[in-house]
């Protein structure tokens, strides 16, 4: 029996809509696989940084005010669960201590919560005139300046992963004319949305430079 080939953007497409399990053997193929985040037995806040990981950096990015630092997302939990909303932080604590939980499961009944409760507290600090006063709760000007991009990520926690998977699945297409063609019929979405989907995918991609060269050949 003759065996069907696809076209690469077929495959991607076909790899993008299967199960969790079959992306994850078929870019074991090309490379490891990126480990699915647990946050079994540990806290909100480390059920935060896993979910949080395709975005962060444990040191200052080369570009500036591109990934977060994982120090601003430790920061930022501090803030949350001490002087913001100690009732849901708790929630996820509760959540996370869970040995069967990922960290997206972790997060994502309370993430808009979050999201929203964060971006509140943010705007009344500006309306009242201190922001100042916030700077020294979070540890910083440069974490306050972080938390509208905090509460984005929170906002598309799907995002990150969806993005990770892209890159698991551009894995599997072996040559830049293959790549190119996946990049020109996937919608990169605008703003901080394509900040996210760029860390996101990126950190998951083997060869970024082949990537990025087929990037520069569509743009």
């Amino acid at each position: 029996m003759q065996k069907t080939t696809l076209a690469p953007i077929d495959r991607l497409n076909a790899l993008m809509a299967s199960s969790p399990d079959a992306r994850a053997a078929a870019a074991r193929e090309a490379t490891p696989a990126m480990p699915q985040a647990k946050s079994g037995g540990q806290s909100g806040r480390d059920a935060l940084l896993a979910a949080f990981g395709p975005v962060t950096l444990a040191t200052a990015p080369i570009i500036s005010e591109t990934a977060i630092l994982v120090a601003h997302v430790e920061a930022f939990w501090v803030w949350f669960q001490r002087d913001v909303a100690p009732p849901i932080a708790l929630d996820v604590d509760a959540r996370a201590s869970h040995h069967d939980r990922t960290a997206q499961d972790a997060l994502r009944p309370d993430a808009a919560k979050i999201a929203a409760a964060a971006e509140t507290a943010l705007a009344d600090a500006r309306q009242a005139g201190q922001i100042g006063r916030l700077a020294v709760q979070v540890g910083g000007d440069e974490i306050v300046d972080r938390i509208p991009f905090i509460v984005t990520c929170l906002r598309n926690l799907e995002l990150i992963t969806k993005a990770g998977a892209f890159g698991r699945a551009i894995n599997t297409l072996d040559n830049q004319a293959a790549i190119e063609q996946a990049i020109k019929a996937l919608g990169f979405p605008d703003g901080d949305r394509r900040r996210i989907w760029t860390l996101a995918g990126f950190r998951a991609i083997a060869a970024p430079r082949q990537f990025f060269d087929a990037l520069v050949a569509v743009a």
